[in-house]
C-alpha cells in the first residue's frame, strides 16, 4: 500500500459515511495514481503531493459535510430573506437618490 492511499484512508475516515461508500475507492485510486505519476516525475514532488492531499482532503470532507448537512433539510432559506436578499440592491437605489435630492436642494 502507498503513502498516498494509507494517508487517503486516513482522510476518507473524515468523510460522510454515504460519501465514502459511494466514492471511496475512485478517492483512494486517484490517490494511488497521484503518487505514481509523482514518482515517474522523479519523486521531488512528493512532499509536496502529501500536503495536497491532507489539505484537500480536510477541506473537502468539510464541504461533504456541510453539503450532508444541507440536503438533510435541515436548512431551509427562508422566503423572506429571498426576497430581501433580492429588494436590496433596489432600496439602495431609491435611498441613494432620495439623499441626493435632499443634499441638491439645501444649496
Amino acid at each position: 500500500m502507498s503513502t498516498a492511499e494509507r494517508i487517503y484512508r486516513l482522510l476518507l475516515q473524515l468523510y460522510p459515511s454515504q460519501h465514502r461508500q459511494a466514492y471511496g475507492a475512485q478517492m483512494l485510486q486517484l490517490a494511488r495514481d497521484l503518487e505514481r505519476d509523482a514518482r515517474q516525475d522523479g519523486g521531488r514532488h512528493i512532499p509536496i503531493l502529501y500536503v495536497r492531499l491532507v489539505l484537500d482532503g480536510i477541506r473537502n470532507a468539510g464541504i461533504e459535510h456541510l453539503e450532508a448537512f444541507m440536503a438533510s433539510n435541515r436548512i431551509q432559506p427562508a422566503a423572506w430573506l429571498t426576497v430581501l436578499l433580492a429588494a436590496i440592491p433596489g432600496l439602495l437605489v431609491v435611498l441613494s437618490r432620495r439623499t441626493s435630492a435632499r443634499l441638491y436642494s439645501i444649496y
